[in-house]
This record gives structure tokens, sequence and C-alpha cells, in this order.
């Protein structure tokens, strides 16, 4: 079995990524304790590790990127825009799927903290508690979730549900469902949250939550009963790939969108314009925070301090296309069951 880093830290009784930072030259590493790391290096062969060549340069011009779900198209653009980008500064990119197991997360990383000079970790599921372990194994950045341990990027998500309500109030909803994701997301608590603030800044408006469904096509199918049985006008999904499956249940039921019911999701996934029809959404800055985590993990792995570039908040945007409209008089229909 190859010597790797964890096994020059635990002989140096340091951390993984002192131990890397050590052997690399990059970031501060108090004199005594580097010798200490290059000792257990040279005593363990760590030297004839395949990736050594690349760490005595000081750099292997890697980046890992770890996601939970390939398939969501949220995570393949947030992916491409970063590959393009770390390619840019001559970087290549690892990507590596956790399934959506949060247990998954610190694994990849172990695997990968010895080949890369940091990690992006896309909407990490570990526990605040839990994420010391994270950064333990080298330079880490957050995509679209908030940390007090670990640097990050994200999109004003309050913001944006409250551009999705303002602009549906203007068009007349007074009844708006929201799909909620699922129960366990960590991105679904931070909608929860901006709905709640939605609810106190209109007061007039009934905004009711339905269901916790699934963060994938199928979830906006077995939502779509329960939106059309709360009697909205319009209805917020959690995200772009759960309208869409709105979007078929809704067809499948004999209501028309907008005519009957208007639909927003969330994120401006590449789909959403191919909808038909063409999908309201709240567009989260994908590009820019793809280019926003590399920047930032870039410059810790060439020894910036996580405090000197900790938070990268950006503002999202309400792309209006042909799924919402003004509600017809009175409530939607309701629909007939599909043959």
């Amino acid at each position: 079995m190859a010597i790797t880093i964890r096994d020059v830290a635990a002989r140096a009784a340091v951390s993984p990524a002192t131990a890397s930072r050590a052997l690399t030259g990059t970031g501060s590493v108090d004199p005594a304790t580097a010798a200490r790391v290059r000792d257990a290096a040279r005593e363990l062969g760590y030297e004839r590790n395949p990736w050594a060549s690349s760490l005595r340069g000081g750099t292997t011009r890697k980046l890992a990127m770890i996601v939970p779900d390939l398939m969501n198209p949220f995570f393949a653009e947030l992916v491409r825009s970063a590959q393009a980008y770390a390619h840019e500064l001559g970087y290549l990119v690892l990507v590596a799927e956790t399934d959506d197991d949060a247990g998954a997360e610190l694994e990849l990383l172990r695997s990968l903290s010895d080949r890369v000079d940091g990690s992006l970790i896309c909407t990490p599921q570990t526990a605040e508690s839990a994420q010391g372990r994270l950064v333990d194994e080298g330079p880490a950045v957050f995509l679209h979730r908030t940390s007090t341990l670990v640097p990050y990027v994200i999109s004003d998500v309050a913001l944006g549900v409250r551009l999705a309500v303002e602009n549906l109030v203007a068009l007349g909803h007074r009844r708006i469902a929201y799909l909620d994701g699922p129960a366990e997301s960590w991105s679904a608590g931070l909608r929860r949250v901006a709905i709640a603030q939605a609810r106190e800044e209109f007061p007039d408006v009934d905004i009711v939550t339905v269901g916790q469904v699934r963060a994938r096509f199928e979830g906006g199918v077995a939502g779509g009963d329960l939106v059309i049985a709360s009697g909205a006008t319009a209805v917020l999904a959690y995200n772009d790939v759960v309208a869409l499956g709105l979007l078929h249940r809704l067809a499948r039921r004999g209501l028309r969108v907008p005519d009957d019911i208007s639909i927003v999701g969330f994120d401006d996934v590449p789909a959403a314009a191919m909808a038909s029809p063409a999908l309201t959404t709240v567009a989260q800055p994908l590009a820019e925070s793809a280019r926003a985590g590399v920047d930032m993990l870039v410059a810790l792995a060439r020894g910036a301090q996580p405090a000197d570039r900790a938070v990268v908040v950006l503002p999202p945007t309400l792309v209006v296309r042909e799924s919402t409209a003004p509600p017809a008089a009175g409530l939607p229909r309701t629909g007939t069951d599909p043959v």
C-alpha cells in the first residue's frame, strides 16, 4: 500500500494539512515541526509516492471538487464552470460524487488530500460540529453552504425567495404555495427561513408550504397533487428540477401553466429555458460562484490564511419567462386524473 500524507502526519504527530504545508512549502509551519514532518516522510519513504514529484515542486496543480449528485444540473453546471476557470489558471479539477451520502465527504477528502492542492465541496452535508475534520485534510472551500470553520461562497437565498414572491404578488397572486425540499437538506432549511421572512414582509398574502419532496424531477411529480389541493394560484418550487417535475404532473392533471397556475423555479439550470412553457426562475450565479470558489481555494493553497478571504455572498436575479402570469379569475381548476 502506498504511503500517504496521512501516514506521514501520523508519524510526525501533526494534522494532514500541516504535513502537506510542510512538504510543499506553502503556508506557515514552525521550522521544527516542518523538520519533523520531512524526517517522517523520509523514514516512511514518502518521497517515492507517485505524486511526490509534484509535491517537491510545491504544487500538484490539481483541485478536488466533491458534489452530492452529478445527475442534478445545478451541480453539473458548477463543475463545468469550475473546470473551465481552473483550466485558465493551469489547474486540473478531479471530480468525485458522494451520492448524497454525508459520510462519503470526509472519506473522499482523505483519499484525495495528498493528490490535490485543495478541495471545493459543493453544498456539503457534514454537520457543523464535524467540519473541523474536513479542514484537517487540507485547504478547502465550501460552495453554497455557510460555515464558521471553512471559507465559503454562497448566493443570497433570502433575496432570491423575496424576488420570486415579490414578482408573483405584483402579478396579483394572493395565495402562493411553496413546494419544499428534503427535510434533512441544509439548503432547504435556508429556503424555509426565507419563506418565513417573506410571510412577514407580505402579510396580506397567503404563503403556504406544501410537502417535503426529493430535490429531483420525481419529487416535483410527487408534489403536484399537493400543490393543486392547496388552492394556490402560483407555486415556488424548491429548485428547477422539482419545478420541471411539477410542470409535468400539472399537465397530466389537465392544468395549464401559466393560465391556471404559475410556477417559479430556483437555480436557472439550462433545462429551465428549454421547458414548455419556459420556466421563470431565480437564477443563482453558478458560474460566478464557481470562479470565486476556485480563486479562493487557489489563494489558500498558495498560503493565504482562511480569514483573508473567508466569505463571498453573491446576489441572485429573477429571470422572467413564460411560466408566470396574472391569476385567472377565481381559484385554479382542480384538474382531472390522467386517463
